[in-house]
């Protein structure tokens, strides 16, 4: 059976996935090209759902591009020649709600991978093997 953990997790990942598909198609239909390469998170999704052992190694992949862009993020937030704008706050203001949720997000992906590696999770991913 499937721990919720995973579930959770794995429909997260689709969900993105879906997202990132549309989009790719909707940009299509404005006859602008973009491919958003968040599209490999579906994928991603259905093996861990699946408990494929690689789709879990993929998601840690992910979940480290995601804690790279988090400090580029907020690396940008220090430069002198950054614009940074939250919703309808502009400048110094907006720099501490901007590394807010830039901290959150790295939190989010930290209990993503916690969870993906928990006990239970581990059972869910490991190989079945057959005694004869």
């Amino acid at each position: 059976m499937i721990p919720k953990r995973v579930l959770v997790i794995g429909c997260g990942f689709v969900l993105m996935g879906l997202l990132a598909i549309w989009n790719v198609l909707v940009d299509l239909h404005r006859a602008h090209i973009n491919f958003n390469f968040a599209v490999f998170l579906l994928p991603v999704g259905v093996g861990l759902l699946c408990g494929k052992k690689s789709s879990r190694k993929w998601a840690a992949l992910w979940c480290l591009i995601g804690y790279v862009v988090c400090l580029i993020l907020a690396a940008l937030c220090f430069s002198e020649s950054a614009n940074v704008y939250f919703g309808e706050l502009r400048g110094e203001e907006a720099i501490s709600y901007l590394l807010g949720s830039i901290a959150l997000n790295a939190l989010l992906i930290t209990l993503v991978l916690i969870a993906l590696y928990s006990p239970r999770s581990n059972s869910y991913f490991a190989p079945v093997r057959n005694v004869t």
